[in-house]
């Protein structure tokens, strides 16, 4: 592969990642809204956002990472 497609490639995975980066903050941020924050369990924030829960741990590996 050429490094301009590698490089591409690489653009597109990190736009991915921070759109649905994007998404379970804002599922995240509806739900504590609504429900409040420790009545918001993590299965409801990422069944919001569409996701399954490994995609947290990969994105956000520390839990204050995903509070802030």
């Amino acid at each position: 592969m050429k490094k301009e497609a590698v490089s591409r490639l690489s653009f597109l995975k990190r736009d991915k990642a921070n759109q649905t980066r994007k998404n379970i903050l804002e599922a995240a941020s509806w739900l504590a809204k609504h429900k409040g924050f420790s009545k918001t369990p993590l299965n409801e924030v990422v069944s919001k956002a569409g996701m399954n829960k490994a995609i947290i741990f990969l994105l956000f590996p520390r839990q204050r990472s995903f509070a802030l």
